[in-house]
């Protein structure tokens, strides 16, 4: 089921005649096998996690394999409910109402009461949501997994799309508004020449934002460009009666900028916390939690959709925060001209951590202001080519921004 508006479709006269009624419409074949599999998956993985950590297997504690089993359990109850789910789902579609169904309750919305639909785009799937004319009811959500027909599209034919209706109104009030041009053809024009850079600037951001994750040589250019290009896009954004928006509203007919300020700012951070070791965490948090709270200020004071959507603002002060940790440490580091202080420290131990992406740490003596042994972690080259009892020199320094932050490398001769 992936609704989209379809104008040759059957007007609702038809469509509504009671003896087509009422039809019921169930999850697909194919999603059922797939959900089934997923959930049974996870149901029979959560039950053995159970049974393998609650007889003691890979745990030293009781608190480790209470925890562990309390996880397995937790796969459990997502593995049945999705089964569950897949099983009962159905929507039953009257000429005068549709009802949900599923497991847990039973939704109807009149259609006399469906104020217009639209459709909420997730990772995977997308759900059309009905929403109501009613204050205070919530919108009925159906998951596009069903296996649906003509008559269902001819019924939601007659229904308002709201998603094509903010397109509208959004377009309409750049075509009106007297700061964009004189006349609302050069307005539209002036948009369509912003949706063109937007255009090349994301397909710039992509290509930055690879080269920073994947091979970031030389260095210094690599981190000038992923700070450089989402204060590009704040300033393109921030501009009075700005043509650009970065919250990527779907229905906003503004050209958007989402990605330019997302993608290279999240390498960024990522950089940050894989090349650049910092004495102590305090100070760098500190300074990006105040940047991220004025960058996403600065945001929501020209973005009124933004300041409407209190979910949305935290989004951004999230995504806010990885690049504000990327400017801050990489700043403090690339800008330093502090005197450098060596220490000499042994590897005591070394292991590697795998995920999405794997880092390499050495466990080092205690050296210089670091009094405890401690994990640093280091490049792939140098993990392989250390083993314990081999000598490190440890070069700290103050940081431009005060943040003391450090490198670790062999010694000579060691």
């Amino acid at each position: 089921m992936h609704y989209t508006a379809d104008h040759s479709v059957t007007p609702a006269a038809d469509a509504l005649d009671p003896s087509r009624f009422p039809r019921t419409y169930r999850v697909s074949t194919r999603n059922r096998i797939l959900f089934l599999l997923l959930g049974g998956v996870a149901l029979a993985g959560g039950l053995a996690g159970m049974w393998y950590f609650g007889t003691g297997h890979e745990t030293k504690t009781m608190t480790e394999a209470v925890a562990l089993a309390a996880v397995s359990f937790g796969f459990v109850l997502l593995g049945g409910a999705l089964v569950l789910y897949v099983l009962t789902t159905k929507v039953v579609l009257r000429a005068d109402a549709i009802e949900l169904h599923d497991f847990m309750r039973t939704r109807t919305l009149r259609r006399d009461d469906i104020a217009g639909w639209r459709v909420l785009q997730a990772q995977h799937v997308s759900v059309l949501t009905l929403e109501s004319k009613r204050a205070g009811v919530k919108p009925l959500k159906i998951t596009q997994i069903l296996k649906t027909d003509a008559l269902l599209d001819a019924w939601l034919a007659g229904l308002s799309d709201l998603d094509a209706r903010e397109r509208e109104r959004s377009t309409a009030e750049i075509a009106a508004s007297r700061d964009l041009g004189r006349t609302s053809e050069e307005r539209l024009a002036r948009l369509a020449v912003a949706r063109k850079v937007a255009n090349a600037l994301t397909g710039i951001a992509v290509v930055v934002s690879a080269w920073g994750f994947l091979l970031p040589e030389p260095y210094e250019l690599v981190i000038a460009s992923l700070a450089a290009l989402p204060l590009v896009a704040v300033a393109l954004a921030a501009r009075a009666g700005s043509l650009y928006q970065i919250a990527g509203h779907k229905n906003d007919a503004r050209a958007s900028l989402a990605l330019v300020f997302i993608g290279p700012g999240m390498v960024l951070g990522l950089r940050a916390i894989l090349d650049i070791e910092l004495l102590e965490w305090g100070p760098a948090l500190a300074a990006t939690v105040v940047a991220a709270a004025a960058l996403t200020l600065v945001l929501a004071a020209t973005d009124r959709q933004m300041r409407g959507r209190r979910w949305e603002l935290l989004a951004m002060l999230f995504l806010s925060l990885f690049y504000a940790y990327g400017g801050v440490v990489e700043a403090n580091a690339l800008l330093d001209r502090s005197a450098p202080q060596v220490y000499e420290a042994k590897v005591v131990d070394k292991h590697k951590s795998s995920g999405k992406t794997t880092q390499y740490y050495l466990r080092l003596t205690p050296w210089g202001p670091r009094a405890t042994e401690e994990d640093v972690s280091v490049t792939r080259d140098l993990y392989e080519s250390s083993s314990a009892g081999r000598t490190m020199c440890v070069v700290y320094r103050a940081g431009a921004l005060e943040i003391p932050w450090f490198t670790v490398y062999p010694c000579r001769g060691s």
